[in-house]
């Protein structure tokens, strides 16, 4: 047995590997999706720098285990193969020693994501011992969207039209709806809007032909919804989503993620799809909130 700093060269496709063997996502205690850690590391946000303080345990040659952060420090994530809980301690103590992010009053603060199955494994007794506060309104769950229990019908107003970024990638367009759409202020720094949007896209396994927009009647973008493929379980992973203020309530998400939704099940035969979220938009559409990973946040 043996723990080593995380490298996106070196490692990157081995984790890949170890989360499409290992995550099961009606399981409360499951691992990550793949596609989640490929958007992590295509996503802008990502801080690469610190990435070599992301932590892997490794039993003869093979990944066992994983603590990591998902775009900065300051949070924890704890990924197991079955049989190896027993390092659960290792990584948690792992994450408060190196995976906090500093205050401006110079404090240290993490949030450590446990699932809330957990009260009998481990990391939920070493977060209460450890003084951690849970917060509330913070949880991220997962959701599921059966295909064969759920209506894929919507519509939409006169004039709007909803096509996939195989048939039209205008990234000036994407890069609007999405500043827009996750509640930005003021107008984007496009040039490196751009460049965001390109590098999201260049991910292997990112699919124009799942990533859905509204189009306007002025032909601007009013809503985009993304889903990728999930080889491993033929199952589907949605993200992202985001509607321009401007056109909200007018059922634009709904049908951008209906419509991914269609075509994974079109193009792969993907039998169900799921989100990391049980926010009303999602449940309404008929996605049903299957567990969550609460909050637990240390100031020290």
């Amino acid at each position: 047995m043996r723990d080593f700093a995380y490298s996106i060269d070196r490692d990157y496709q081995r984790v890949m590997d170890f989360l499409a063997q290992t995550f099961d996502p009606d399981l409360q205690s499951s691992n990550w999706f793949p596609s989640r850690w490929e958007y992590m590391h295509y996503h802008p946000y990502f801080d690469k720098k610190n990435a070599d303080k992301i932590r892997i345990w490794e039993a003869d040659g093979d990944i066992v285990a994983i603590v990591h952060y998902e775009m900065q420090l300051g949070e924890a994530y704890f990924e197991f193969l079955p049989g190896y809980e027993f390092l659960k301690e290792d990584l948690f103590m792992y994450a408060l020693d190196n995976l906090y992010k500093t205050s401006s009053e110079e404090d240290k603060e993490l949030i450590a994501f446990i699932n809330e199955s957990e009260e009998d494994q481990g990391l939920t007794d070493m977060a209460v011992t450890r003084m951690f506060e849970r917060l509330e309104e913070f949880p991220q769950c997962m959701s599921v969207f059966d295909i064969s229990d759920n209506s894929l019908d919507y519509s939409l107003p006169e004039g709007f039209s909803v096509c996939s970024l195989a048939v039209e990638n205008d990234l000036n367009k994407v890069s609007k709806v999405f500043w827009r759409g996750f509640n930005h202020e003021g107008e984007p720094d496009m040039k490196q809007e751009l460049e965001d949007r390109e590098l999201m896209q260049s991910a292997p396994n990112f699919d124009k032909r799942l990533n859905m927009v509204v189009k306007t009647p002025d032909g601007h973008y009013g809503s985009y919804a993304g889903i990728w493929y999930e080889h491993s379980r033929n199952i589907a992973y949605v993200e992202p989503v985001a509607t321009d203020p401007d056109y909200r309530r007018m059922g634009l998400g709904k049908a951008a993620v209906l419509e991914s939704i269609k075509t994974v099940h079109s193009l792969y035969g993907a039998d169900k799809a799921y989100v990391g979220t049980a926010i009303d938009f999602y449940l309404s559409l008929g996605f049903k909130e299957l567990y969550c990973n609460w909050a637990w946040k240390k100031i020290y």
